[in-house]
This record gives structure tokens, C-alpha cells and sequence, in this order.
């Protein structure tokens, strides 16, 4: 769905039964890459939007995510899963061939990772994720890394078009290091790799400087203890030095954009809210809306997402509050707190809803005198005087 942001207009791109996601825009705005199973099997399309077309440009096993174009518009980058291939041990594993008609259990396993299961997945495929490159007029994909290692998004071209830089633990043991990755490049005409960052802990969310000349990301340590905030850096890619900022802000970044080559936008969570800031490289920190939501509403996370048009410094972010899902809307710069919301898509359902009412309190701990962040909910037409059935929900983070 495309959203006129001066008029609020919003207009679908593809009316159909098929899924769509990774929407990215071509860096001249005229054309769209995106992921879509349309022709039943996942693939990168691209929309071109003065002439209301979409073409495949691939033709993959596997879907790909992280899409990313380069600066002069001529390919596209993305990560994929690649099945490893079978050792020797899975190759001499006998089974036997089925009757006809008889019915058998499925086939077992083969386990020979470390790391073989993940919480909602169940046992994963035996693969690892690759990066790849592709014509944006579509082509054939070409696999830039390789090896038994996961490389991950999202994937920054440098700005000369000659490499891409993603986020990866290529350690033979990586496995066992959970809370290791590093920043890596990769050179797209020789598949070259250059290791950029080797701090202890992940390093991961890059991001690049609209003069090309400086990474900011995101590191989080790896101590051994329940939690730790994520920091955000700079690594100046001439002289490889690296600034750490806001290293006294008690909160985790997320998220970091570049507006130019001395300002970034940030999020972040702080009790209970999502909220959006501008920090420089001075390490002055500027605090914007607080009320970014997210698209799901199914389970009691935080979430929200924003976007930043470069040129002229606008922000479309996931707009929500604890009495409407997230809908579109528009600041006029990152420390904008007067957003234009421009969508109204649950007002069909919500509009003629009388919602409780949501109370925000704090109250200290009775081990310790902590103070602790909760909220309850009083149904409509609540009278105080009455006693009401009461629902607790709780979550606990960390023990």
C-alpha cells in the first residue's frame, strides 16, 4: 500500500491472495523491490511505479529478506538459506524402502549441529544463510559468501557500489558463541572478505553515512549476566577508528538511521513506551515522539518502526497508543512531537467500541523497594464503588 503523505491517500499496489513484505524503495524512488509468493514461490519483484508494472527479477530455491539496493540502482542484494550439504555420516544413514501401502512414521532426523532448534521453529533446516547479489532487471543470483556460517541483515552497500557490509560470526566454534557476531564486508566483483569490527559481543544493525565515510551500529556486550544495554557506535572507515555515544544512557538503542553525516535518529523502549530521539556526533541527545506501536497485537511486546526520507528529513513511523493498534503517521523532523497521523484502519471495528479505561501506576517492591512499572485496565462505565472480578497478567523478563 502506497500513502500520499499530503493528501493521506492510501492506495493499494496488488490486490490479490498473495503475501507481501520487504518493501524497499530503488534510492531514485521510482521503483519498489519487495518479496512476494506470488508466482508461489517467494521471490524479489520489483514495481515500477510510473508505469504501474511489476517484473520477477529472480528465480531462487529459497526465500530471500534484507533486500537492499545499491546506490546506482543497478542490483539488488539479499540473504538466503542454503542447504548445506550432506556429510558423509547423513549420506550413510539406510533407509529402507516402504511397502506399498504401508503406512510408517515420518522419516527421523538427522542432527549433527550445535545449534539445531530455535523457540517457535522447532528442529531447523540443515542450512545457512548466504548473501547474494542480483541485477535489479532481474538476472541471475550470484552467492557472495559461503561456508557454514549465518550472515545477517541488514545488508549496507558502501557508497561506491563495490562492496556490502552485513553482520556475521564466521568462528568455526560460532555455534557455542551465542552472543558473538561481527561486522564483516564483502567485495561484490571478488567476494573478498574484510573483517570490520572484533569488539567482544555482537556487532549488528549498520548503517551508513550519506558520505559514505562512517558506519554507526549497534554492540552489545557479552557478560554473563541476565541483561545488558545495546550501544551504538561509530567506525570511521578511513582512519578504522571507533567513538562510542550515549554511553551513559541507561536504555538499549534500536534502530539507528543516518539523517546526514552528523545526526542519526534512534529508538528506543523506556517504560512501557517506544519513543524516537536525534543524537549527533557530539553525543547530544534530542528526544522526539514516544509513541511508536507496533503492527502486532497479539502478544504484550514492544515494538514500532520508522522510516527517514534523507533529503528532506521527514519521518513515517508506526503511530499507536493502548487504545489503537499502530497506524501511519508523518513528523516533520526526528524531534517532531506533533505527528500527522495519516491512516485510520481500525476505526471499522474500533470506532463504535466503548474501550476501558488504562491506568499507569508505579508501586516499590515488597523484597527490595524497586520501583515497578504496571498497568491495569478499568472496563467501561467503571463505578468506583462497586466491586468488579479481577484479571491479573504479568511477565516476568528476568530472574
Amino acid at each position: 500500500m502506497v500513502v500520499k503523505y499530503k493528501t493521506a491517500e492510501h492506495t493499494p499496489l496488488c490486490a490479490d491472495q498473495a503475501r507481501y513484505s520487504n518493501a524497499t524503495w530503488s534510492p531514485d524512488s521510482k521503483r519498489l523491490a519487495f518479496t512476494s509468493n506470488r508466482q508461489w514461490r517467494n521471490q524479489i519483484h520489483v514495481y515500477f511505479v510510473a508505469q504501474k508494472t511489476t517484473a520477477a527479477v529472480t528465480e531462487v530455491a529459497k526465500s530471500p529478506s534484507d533486500i537492499s539496493w545499491s546506490p546506482d540502482g543497478k542490483s539488488l542484494a539479499f540473504t538466503m538459506n542454503v542447504a548445506a550439504a550432506k556429510t558423509n555420516f547423513a549420506a550413510s544413514v539406510y533407509t529402507p524402502k516402504k511397502p506399498s501401502g504401508a503406512k510408517w512414521a515420518a522419516p527421523a532426523t538427522i542432527v549433527e549441529r550445535t545449534y539445531y532448534q530455535r523457540d517457535g521453529a522447532g528442529v531447523l533446516a540443515d542450512e545457512y544463510r548466504q548473501v547474494f547479489v542480483v541485477p535489479s532487471e532481474g538476472g541471475t543470483a550470484r552467492q557472495l559468501t559461503a561456508g557454514p556460517f549465518r550472515h545477517g541483515g541488514p545488508l549496507v552497500w558502501r557508497a561506491d557500489n563495490s562492496a556490502l557490509v552485513f553482520s556475521a560470526n564466521r568462528d568455526e566454534k560460532w555455534e557455542y558463541q551465542t552472543a558473538e557476531s561481527d561486522l564483516w564486508q564483502v567485495n561484490v566483483q571478488t567476494a573478498e572478505l574484510t573483517q570490520l569490527t572484533d569488539l567482544p559481543g555482537s556487532e549488528f544493525s549498520a548503517t551508513l553515512s550519506a558520505d559514505g565515510n562512517k558506519l554507526a551500529f549497534l554492540h552489545r556486550g557479552n557478560e554473563t549476566i541476565p541483561y545488558q544495554n545495546t550501544k551504538l557506535r561509530i567506525l570511521d572507515l578511513t582512519s578504522k577508528q571507533q567513538q562510542e555515544l550515549l554511553s551513559d544512557f541507561d536504555r538499549s538503542v534500536e534502530s539507528p538511521q543516518w539523517i546526514n553525516n552528523q545526526n542519526l535518529v534512534i529508538q528506543y523502549a523506556d517504560q512501557g513506551l517506544v519513543k524516537l530521539a536525534q543524537v549527533n556526533l557530539k553525543n547530544q541527545l534530542k528526544a522526539g515522539v514516544s509513541a511508536l506501536g507496533g503492527v502486532s497485537v497479539s502478544r504484550p511486546y514492544l515494538s514500532g518502526s520508522y522510516s527517514i526520507a534523507r533529503e528532506t528529513g521527514q519521518i513515517a513511523y508506526t503511530h499507536g497508543t493502548s487504545y489503537r493498534p499502530a497506524e501511519v503517521a508523518l513528523l516533520k523532523s526526528a524531534t517532531d512531537t506533533k505527528a500527522r497521523v495519516l491512516t485510520q484502519l481500525n476505526d471499522d471495528v474500533l470506532a463504535t467500541k466503548q474501550l476501558g479505561q488504562v491506568h499507569e501506576i508505579t508501586y516499590a517492591s515488597s523484597y527490595d523497594g524497586t520501583p515497578i512499572h504496571a498497568w491495569y485496565i478499568t472496563p467501561p462505565d467503571y463505578d468506583a464503588t462497586k466491586n468488579i472480578p479481577c484479571y491479573w497478567k504479568y511477565m516476568v523478563a528476568h530472574t
